[in-house]
């Protein structure tokens, strides 16, 4: 589920901003997550699952939490995709 909702998001991605096939060529992986949810109303907090990509296919999956206390309301949602240009 979860590599068909990232194939979406590069699908998506590419088409939107074709010069990103740029980037994708140079790297050496990427940190795709398809959807991270965001939320808070005084406290809040943010989760998405991902998967790690090399050479095009799934080497691992991720996920991302965070939390944050403050003046804050409302929700929305994302998508993130992070290019490793470095082996490091």
């Amino acid at each position: 589920m979860i590599d068909a909702r990232v194939d979406q998001t590069l699908n998506f991605l590419y088409s939107k901003y074709p010069q990103t096939t740029d980037l994708r060529d140079k790297s050496v992986g990427m940190l795709v997550m398809p959807l991270v949810t965001k939320a808070g109303f005084g406290l809040g907090g943010s989760y998405g699952r991902g998967a790690l990509r090399v050479n095009n296919a799934t080497v691992d999956y991720y996920s991302a939490a965070a939390g944050t206390i403050g003046l804050q309301i409302g929700a929305q949602q994302y998508s993130h995709v992070l290019f490793f240009m470095t082996t490091e």
